[in-house]
């Protein structure tokens, strides 16, 4: 072969690679729509509204929402304020948040109790507009109740249609002690609605600048602490204390160095704690929780009907046994709700079995309602069942498609490494050079990434999309540049086929990087869909995606440095000959 027809193989299959580029990048920007643009896969609705009237335990809901704070490290600190909730109310030690744990899909989670696959609310990127899903705004605007919120634009952005009053503030320093001020002026002048939701934004801006392990984010939780105490004071001295519930809590915690969207313990971990009348005191309760439950448990306390479609129940454990009898009614109410919902769910989804099933458990709550004998304990447990259809139903659909999944991954497996395995055939008595090459400038991509990123990069460490892709490009052009000084070092400047040993490392990048896109294919297919994939795996494929985007696109580069480094090397050695 001579070097005239490799060359023009070179260039052959370099304009092929760029048309891969571009087919790729079709491809990654498919799965980021399908992410941030999530549709979920059924409309929410109320099914029963039951006209049951509902007795108020109190007259006000306060929820300050500590965004970003970790339990364990508020465990550590303590301080009045957190020391005082304890003390007078219920603490949750193992409240968890949904993955992935980002902020505004918690607070759509906390507000309406639907997990983010069925509320739409997948990312920090969702920019729908106003949430018109049953929600405790939306259920206490239609029930003529008053509502409010400090210094929280997501829950402005997502709810403000049902907001009677929101007080815009910067989410700079300061920001915690500006929404105390503002809140403490409502409580002292007798305005407080029925709900008031206030944010607190500074502790999350330290765990993102300084790590959840720093000085910086202790201080801010000491602060926290203070101005809730603060708050406390206020109701006390406006004797509004024994009328209002008082719920602290995150929307997720931080990874040591800062960071939250993953899956990881300390991040998915949240704080929670409920006080005020007829919640029990000084009591710390031990099981797993998830804050899908506040939404009903707000509704329960302000007497609002069980139309809500809460995926979790309300937290009974919090509540005095005076109380417990019309919790039981009102949860009763939730869960046919939630069970008519799972059942035209599964409709949709095919799912026919589980259709049936549903509705079995449907037709055991209306006998219990028809009967009037009705305990919290056994309708939990009715509860708990209908979540574990749920659960069992999208792990079905995952099982249910899988033929056509490895069909598909195999296809495009096949389109991925045929181009390498057919130059490494024809490049077979020098196969170690490219090998050499392709997996050195493999491991230089992931070594590089994590370099820049500074840990093992999970969708904790994505705190700007931006910046995340800009390490995207350099960890890939880093990737190239070794691949290719070590492809020139090893090249021989006699030999013929330099010029298709050149792309057959960068060939083998891509073949290497498609390996982790082939394993989301097999086990959850090409994009994000209902049911969602596991959180860390698709993080790894969009960053498999890009990377091989970038390698495609830069494909030029590699050929380019491998002559630059024969040239030099046969200039070296004439050098040499002279000399």
């Amino acid at each position: 072969m001579r070097i005239g027809k490799s060359a023009l193989t070179v260039a052959i299959m370099v304009l092929l690679l760029i048309v891969t580029g571009f087919l790729i990048n079709n491809a990654v920007t498919k799965v980021w729509s399908s992410w941030v643009d999530y549709e979920p896969p059924s409309d929410v609705k109320v099914y029963l509204k039951l006209g049951y009237n509902y007795s108020r335990i109190a007259e006000h809901v306060i929820v300050v929402l500590v965004d970003g704070a970790r339990p364990d490290i508020i465990d550590k600190i303590g301080g009045e304020g957190f020391g005082f909730l304890e003390k007078e109310g219920v603490l949750f030690s193992n409240a968890y948040a949904l993955p992935p744990t980002y902020s505004i899909p918690a607070r759509a989670a906390i507000s309406t109790g639907l997990p983010h696959e069925i509320s739409g609310v997948t990312s920090n990127w969702y920019n729908k507009g106003v949430l018109n899903l049953p929600s405790i705004f939306s259920l206490a605007k239609n029930y003529g109740l008053k509502t409010g919120a400090i210094g929280d634009s997501s829950i402005s952005m997502l709810f403000k249609d049902y907001l009677d009053t929101y007080i815009e503030i910067p989410e700079t320093s300061g920001h915690m002690k500006k929404s105390t001020e503002e809140a403490v002026k409502i409580i002292t002048s007798g305005e407080l609605p029925n709900i008031l939701w206030v944010g607190f934004a500074d502790i999350d801006e330290a765990g993102h600048d300084y790590g959840a392990l720093s000085s910086r984010y202790e201080e801010a939780i000491v602060e926290a602490s203070q101005l809730i105490m603060k708050m406390i004071e206020a109701l006390k001295l406006r004797g509004m204390d024994d009328k209002t519930v008082l719920i602290v809590l995150s929307d997720h915690g931080h990874l040591d160095r800062g960071g939250h969207g993953g899956e990881e313990l300390e991040v998915r971990r949240v704080y929670l704690s409920i006080m005020g009348p007829s919640i029990k005191k000084n009591v710390i309760l031990n099981g797993d929780v998830y804050y899908t439950s506040i939404a009903s448990t707000v509704a329960f306390v302000l007497g609002l009907p069980p139309e809500l479609i809460s995926y979790s129940p309300p937290l009974s454990c919090v509540f005095s046994e005076d109380v417990l009898p019309s919790l039981a009614r009102y949860e009763l109410g939730l869960a046919l709700n939630y069970g008519y919902h799972l059942k035209d769910l599964f409709m949709v989804l095919g799912l026919d079995s589980y259709v049936e099933e549903s509705a079995d458990y449907l037709a055991i709550l209306e006998e219990i309602k028809t009967s009037n004998k009705v305990d919290v304990s056994s309708i939990t447990e009715y509860y708990m069942k209908l979540s574990e259809l749920y659960e069992d139903g999208k792990k079905e659909l995952i099982s249910r498609d899988a033929g056509i999944r490895v069909f598909n991954a195999t296809l495009v497996g096949l389109i991925a490494w045929a181009p390498t395995a057919t130059l490494c055939y024809f490049t077979r008595k020098s196969l170690w050079k490219p090998l050499t090459s392709g997996f050195t400038g493999f491991a230089a991509f992931w070594a590089s990434f994590i370099y820049l990123f500074g840990y093992t990069p999970t969708m904790s460490s994505v705190n700007s999309l931006d910046s995340y892709i800009e390490s995207m490009m350099v960890s890939t052009l880093i990737s190239i540049i070794v691949s290719s000084a070590v492809m020139a070092s090893v090249i021989n400047i006699k030999d013929e086929k330099k010029a298709l040993l050149s792309i057959t490392p960068m060939l083998l990048l891509i073949s290497l990087s498609s390996i982790i896109i082939l394993v989301m294919g097999v086990l959850y297919g090409f994009i994000v869909k209902f049911p969602f994939p596991d959180w860390s795996l698709a993080y790894l494929y969009y960053t498999s995606l890009l990377n091989g985007m970038f390698l495609a696109l830069f494909n030029g580069l590699m050929p380019l440095l491998v002559f630059i480094g024969l040239t030099l090397k046969t200039k070296l050695v004439k050098f040499n000959k002279v000399v």
